[in-house]
Formats: structure tokens, C-alpha cells, sequence
């Protein structure tokens, strides 16, 4: 007769499954999602603080932290106003926005949706950045 011994343990979003079958052990881990999980946005890596000009220049997208999500909008403000884009991709325009700007300046990126691997739009917490 065979004997199994399951023992399971819930850490954040993870989940640690103990299994022991005649004596031989096996660990897993599974990723689970909680129901009031956000993704977040960030651009070069980051989605808040401070971060050089030229780089943020040479970005070409936001990326959301979810794999499985895809960003399809987004809205960049800065002093003189606000641009938008219909994708992921920052536009020309944007680019020169960021170009003319001057250490010390703000920017931030709000208004971030992204669609579900079901379908469904959601909308990410916003990217609040100082240019160094």
C-alpha cells in the first residue's frame, strides 16, 4: 500500500506543495494570483525615481511587469502638457518632449492600461519619474 503525505504552504504568491510517496520527497512551487494583484508599468526598469535623460530617450516602450499582460495605452505628461499613445511605444513626439527637457524636470506616465490574458482591460498604477 502506498502512503502520501501532502503538506502545502502559502507564502505571498507563492505556493510551496510538500509531497512524500514511500518515503521519497518532492518540493514544488506555484505561482498564484491574488484576486487584487496589479501589475505595475515601468520604463527602463523603473517606475518611480530618478533617471538620466539620454536614457529615457532611448527607451522605445513601457513594459508591464505581468507577462501575460499586454500595455495597449498610455498618456505622458509633463509641464507643457500631455501626449498620448495608443500602444506600448512611446511616439516621435515624445521622444522630443523628453529631449528638451532639463534636469530637475518631472515627468510621469498615468492612464496605463493593459489587456488580461482573458480580455479584459486594466488599468496599472502610474510611472512618476525626475530627470537627473
Amino acid at each position: 500500500m502506498n502512503k502520501v503525505f501532502i503538506s502545502t504552504i502559502l507564502l505571498g504568491y507563492l505556493l510551496f506543495i510538500n509531497t512524500t510517496l514511500n518515503g521519497q520527497q518532492n518540493k514544488e512551487s506555484i505561482q498564484t494570483m491574488d484576486k487584487n494583484y496589479l501589475p505595475i508599468a515601468s520604463i527602463c526598469s523603473r517606475n518611480s525615481g530618478m533617471i538620466d535623460k539620454d536614457t529615457l530617450i532611448k527607451a522605445e516602450s513601457l513594459i508591464c511587469s505581468e507577462k501575460n499582460y499586454e500595455i495597449i495605452s498610455f498618456t505622458m505628461f509633463r509641464y507643457a502638457g500631455e501626449l498620448n499613445s495608443k500602444s506600448n511605444l512611446l511616439t516621435a513626439e515624445m521622444k522630443k518632449c523628453i529631449a528638451e527637457m532639463g534636469s530637475g524636470n518631472k515627468l510621469s506616465f498615468f492612464d496605463i492600461k493593459a489587456k488580461t490574458p482573458d480580455g479584459k482591460t486594466k488599468s496599472l498604477p502610474p510611472i512618476i519619474l525626475k530627470i537627473k
